[in-house]
């Protein structure tokens, strides 16, 4: 059976809800896995960030009289490949730089999320949920930016943990 106009909006408000709160533990994972204080800084403000987002898509599905699906969406299941892809940290060093990775692209992975649930509630009418995609999404695009330039500023401090290289450079040849 094919589903409506409303339950298909609350089944991708669903799969956004699930998206944030499964966002939220690869966070908190993220903190455990740092010592470093900046790092950790950055990514208690994201968790806040998501935290918040998630409780407002909640409110927004209990709006429409539905609650969140307690299930794992599609965007769970591609964190967790690229969490594994991406498990090759091997040091405090390219731990940070590679957690900075992945926040910065699942912010664009939920952009494209809200992309999704913006064009959709928009074409059913529903210019509420629109409205929350468009604010959520414009967050998710804030935080990338605070993230990006943390990449380079990180990767470049492996080069302390790098044996008998700390503070020089390599000659490559072709």
């Amino acid at each position: 059976m094919a589903e409506n106009a409303k339950e298909r909006l609350i089944r991708y408000l669903q799969d956004a809800h699930a998206a944030e709160t499964g966002i939220d533990d690869v966070i908190k994972g993220f903190i455990d896995d740092t010592d470093d204080p900046n790092i950790k800084a950055v990514f208690q403000q994201h968790r806040i960030e998501t935290q918040s987002q998630a409780q407002r898509l909640e409110a927004r599905l209990k709006a429409l009289g539905a609650d969140p699906s307690g299930g794992k969406g599609f965007l769970n299941m591609v964190l967790a490949r690229m969490s594994e892809i991406m498990h090759g940290a091997h040091d405090e060093y390219d731990k940070n730089t590679q957690n900075l990775i992945k926040a910065y692209s699942i912010e664009h992975l939920e952009r494209g999320m809200y992309e999704s649930l913006i064009a959709y509630s928009s074409v059913v009418g529903d210019d509420v949920t629109a409205a929350l995609g468009r604010q959520i999404q414009a967050e998710e695009e804030a935080t990338a930016q605070k993230l990006f330039p943390l990449i380079q500023q990180y990767a470049k401090t492996a080069l302390a943990g790098t044996e008998g290289l700390a503070g020089n450079r390599i000659a490559y040849t072709a």
